[in-house]
């Protein structure tokens, strides 16, 4: 296992805040697309029937796997955060 020599903590909240905001506008992305997807075979109706019902149905179940992948972007972030968190703690005990 390698030691760490240096961690710039600062620098870590800083990408833990970037990663939290990038999964949150992600979210909003996903759902605005979804949505508007949502919309085509019965309100703007720019394709519609049974087979744009089918299709619109069908890829709605993908929206999961991309709120998946920003949940797991914002998790990321809070490790991040809380790995700084403890490394800060270790320093302050050490420099006493």
């Amino acid at each position: 296992m390698k030691m760490i020599k240096y961690a710039d903590t600062d620098e870590m909240r800083e990408v833990s805040t970037e990663l939290k905001a990038l999964a949150s506008e992600l979210d909003g992305e996903i759902n605005m697309l979804y949505s508007r997807l949502s919309e085509v075979p019965t309100i703007s109706k720019e394709w519609v029937g049974s087979k744009a019902q089918l299709y619109f149905r069908l890829i709605s179940y993908d929206k999961w796997q991309y709120i998946s992948l920003s949940d797991h972007i914002s998790r990321l972030g809070n490790e991040i955060l809380r790995e700084a968190k403890e490394l800060e703690t270790s320093i302050n005990k050490d420099k006493r």
